[in-house]
């Protein structure tokens, strides 16, 4: 990352303005003193500008939970107390863009109670043709396609669901030094995969991902000393395997669309009626009336069920997890989703029936991602109402993580926790009662008393100046 100084001590990430102020003033004809004159013409406005231009990237690009930072605490009316952990929420943040981040856990806690409305589960995935993709970069374009699909989906009789965006391709190796999804794999060459990635760590690279679904490895040569060892070892790699060797600058977005819903309609969907879905989709994204399509309009839905509660919150899991992992992929794009809702459920009024099922139904990896979350005490304190007793909760302002870590509480699961309840005051004894009344009403008739005298001495000394300014008057 390039970092442009000189505009009030600031410094503005991600190379603003490179080509209107240069990196140092040896690089510019006339040395310093033509490097302060280019920034003292800089007009105040563009200075401004150029501050909110650095902040905004700032606050839309770069993690605020790196260090797990801040909490605040809640409590309701009845004196039960909770805490959450402050997270930025960024996929390409290091610590929230991992499977299994406080981030993550929240987004799956947050969606798995609707999840066990579901008897079966249907599963789509609307992709975008590459040709087309370009369109589809923005709030706006992202949020009409995904309530489109939604009400096509609905005109199919899927009353209720969830859907959420995934920005990219599946991914698997080191993104900025970080291990990414090597757990997912199913690949018969997995073992050597992972030799490869503890080999390019050691030789200081950053950046090695796998695409299966493309068979593509992408990567940058991490440079130094051993900069043609691992360039061949990753080009025999991609060779014995039969993948694509693409640079890591190369990785394109591929925005696509997953839809859950129920399975009201049956889990199993014709292969006519899929392919009706698919042409009324078609139209969707070509923005043209179905009877034009030809063959120059591909498209493809994927569509998959799941009928045992395990496979439900694998896939819920999957559906969750971050995949826009480094914004360096699509700056501007990255710019563009500040504040997206990417959460979407739909059919209000649909979801008051028993769950199907409950979490004791479940077994082996599906139960060892739920065990740590307490998931209706999360869905309450996400709604505002404290799990124990029902009432409202106010949370307070943000502190640091270090005192959280200094007091006494249960995890919750998904960064949130219950701290110790504040006690009601002490039950007195009969005696001590009586006798803190009677203070009580002894100073009250003391107040009362002490007001009295106050207001009888006024009136005296009121009287006893009345007297001496009429003597002063009376001159007889």
């Amino acid at each position: 990352m390039v970092a442009v100084s000189g505009i009030y001590g600031r410094e503005l990430a991600g190379g603003v303005c490179n080509s209107s102020l240069p990196a140092s003033p040896g690089q510019t004809p006339g040395g310093v003193g033509r490097y302060l004159d280019i920034i003292a013409n800089v007009s105040f406005e563009a200075k401004i500008a150029l501050h909110k231009l650095g902040d905004d990237l700032n606050s839309a690009l770069l993690p605020t939970c790196q260090d797990r930072a801040w909490f605040v605490t809640g409590e309701c009316a009845n004196g039960h107390r909770f805490a959450k952990e402050l997270v930025c929420g960024k996929e390409f943040c290091p610590v929230c863009g991992e499977d299994g981040s406080t981030a993550h856990n929240r987004r799956f806690a947050r969606w798995l109670p609707k999840i066990q409305h579901f008897e079966s589960l249907g599963y789509f995935v609307f992709t975008i043709p590459e040709a087309q993709r370009a369109k589809y970069k923005t709030k706006k374009a992202l949020a009409d396609l995904g309530h489109q699909v939604q009400e096509l989906l609905k005109s199919w009789g899927y009353l209720r669901g969830l859907r959420r965006w995934h920005f990219f391709g599946d991914y698997a190796g080191l993104i900025g030094g970080r291990e990414v999804n090597l757990g997912e794999l199913r690949i018969s060459y997995l073992k050597a995969f992972n030799r490869l990635i503890e080999t390019f760590a050691k030789m200081n690279g950053f950046d090695l991902v796998l695409n299966p679904n493309k068979a593509t490895i992408f990567w940058r040569n991490p440079g130094g000393q051993h900069s043609s060892v691992i360039a061949r070892l990753v080009a025999d790699f991609a060779k014995t395997y039969g993948l694509h060797l693409k640079p890591y600058s190369s990785i394109k977005p591929n925005p696509h669309l997953n839809s859950l819903v129920g399975g009201e309609c049956g889990p199993y969907i014709p292969p006519r009626v899929l392919a009706t879905i698919k042409l009324e989709y078609a139209g969707l994204v070509y923005g043209i009336p179905v009877k034009e399509l030809g063959e120059s309009h591909p498209i493809d839905v994927k569509y998959r069920y799941r009928l045992s509660p395990g496979k439900m919150v694998h896939a819920l899991k999957y559906v969750t997890r971050a995949t826009f992992r480094d914004y360096t992929w699509d700056l501007d794009m990255a710019m563009e989703l500040r504040g997206f809702r990417n959460m979407v459920v739909w059919g209000r009024g649909e979801w008051g029936d028993e769950p199907a099922w409950s979490l004791g139904d479940l077994g082996g990896k599906a139960r060892a991602a739920v065990e740590d979350l307490d998931i209706r005490a999360i869905e309450s304190i996400v709604a505002g109402v404290c799990p124990v007793c029902g009432e409202a909760l106010t949370w307070g302002e943000a502190l640091p993580i270090g005192l959280l870590d200094m007091v006494d509480k249960q995890s919750l699961g998904a960064g949130y926790y219950s701290l110790g309840d504040l006690p009601p005051p002490p039950v007195q004894p009969a005696d001590v009662k009586f006798r803190l009344y009677a203070l009580e009403l002894a100073h009250r008739l003391e107040v009362r008393q002490s007001v009295a005298r106050a207001e009888a001495e006024a009136r005296a000394e009121a009287g006893e100046y009345q007297g001496w300014w009429s003597g002063l008057l009376d001159t007889d």
